[in-house]
């Protein structure tokens, strides 16, 4: 069953379920700009302004759960238009190959040789801070082992980026100070990555770069994202300026007797939070993002 207050006392007061695309009644939802889900499709998906989002898993394409995201900015300026990136001998032209959201958007990089590519300067950043890292990358011919990331990190060295077998989904080498390394082979072909790094004590600025590791290859990156937080959440697009996607706001009402509802994500992990009656909003700092069921313990 699907329902805010069950009628039975042996089934709990609160018991909301988020797997069929719905809300459940009695429940609101507000979010005051668009963002980002994977569909059903396993297509990235802009959803307007106030409508929650269910996401799916973009491997098995089930539906996983509403998404309760806390507010973010992506600080990189340029997330998909790679030719405002800086060159180093990586030639780039825009729109050339079909993007993770399904439109002919993804920018084609060439090089001719190892540690080739292209950068981008992000600034803004706070220092010792942990940023959240993803993106997506894709080869086309040549080299498929491909070096994303940021250059710079906590300890001012190179050890901010991965590399990764852009074929394969899997991970080549990760720098010293790159933590919590998450990649996926998709069913489109792009290989979506996460993971989180610290800024340093002084440090307001990262270069995110793109490059070929072994020899001339013709790749592409898109979807790159820079966000203060240890945890990655969805796609922020940007096009010249850093945009912020506000929090999501998921309410209902505790009945009496409830002091404890549990959150189960996922990925089946489950939290409690403690609660008291009354006119309550799903915290966004839980330990995962995407809920499928919600219930009274």
């Amino acid at each position: 069953m699907d329902k805010l207050l069950m009628p039975h006392a042996e089934l709990p007061l609160v018991n909301l379920c988020f797997l069929s695309s719905a809300l459940s009644k009695g429940t609101t939802f507000s979010r005051p700009s668009s963002g980002q889900r994977v569909n059903g499709l396993g297509l990235l998906e802009t959803v307007v302004s106030n409508k929650p989002r269910f996401a799916f898993d973009p491997v098995g394409l089930s539906v996983l759960g509403v998404m309760v995201e806390p507010q973010r900015t992506n600080y990189h300026p340029r997330s998909w238009k790679i030719s405002q990136w800086a060159s180093n001998n990586g030639v780039a032209t825009d729109g050339v190959y079909i993007s993770p959201d399904g439109t002919q958007d993804a920018s084609q990089i060439v090089t001719a040789a190892a540690l080739q590519g292209r950068y981008r300067s992000v600034s803004g950043l706070t220092p010792s801070t942990y940023y959240a890292v993803s993106g997506f990358v894709k080869v086309f011919a040549g080299a498929t082992t491909i070096k994303v990331g940021t250059e710079t990190t906590e300890d001012l060295s190179s050890n901010g980026s991965i590399t990764v077998n852009a074929e394969t989904g899997a991970v080549v080498a990760q720098g010293s100070k790159v933590y919590n390394v998450y990649t996926v082979l998709l069913p489109n072909g792009w290989v979506y990555f996460r993971y989180k790094v610290k800024t340093g004590a002084a440090q307001t600025s990262v270069n995110f770069l793109a490059y070929s590791v072994v020899g001339a290859s013709t790749f592409s990156i898109w979807g790159a994202q820079i966000e203060a937080g240890a945890q990655a959440t969805s796609y922020i697009p940007t096009d010249g300026s850093v945009v912020t996607r506000a929090a999501d706001q998921l309410s209902f009402t505790i009945p009496n007797g409830v002091s404890t509802l549990r959150c189960a994500f996922d990925d089946n992990s489950t939290q409690d939070v403690a609660v008291s009656a009354g006119a309550y909003t799903i915290p966004t700092i839980l330990n995962r993002t995407i809920i499928k069921r919600l219930y009274s313990v």
